[in-house]
């Protein structure tokens, strides 16, 4: 989960503690975005199992 915190701004110094509920939301909100984005570009990948 730290990537997405990192995704919505959390920096993950040493006393910051763990990110909250309103960061990771940002993070989910742009990692889904970024994907969008991606499968725009790469339209032949298959969208699922």
């Amino acid at each position: 989960m730290l990537y997405v915190a990192k995704l919505g701004g959390f920096l993950g110094r040493k006393g910051d503690g763990d990110p909250g509920a309103t960061t990771l939301w940002q993070g989910l909100d742009k990692l889904f975005y970024l994907t969008k984005g991606f499968l725009i570009f790469h339209p032949t990948l298959p969208s699922g199992p």
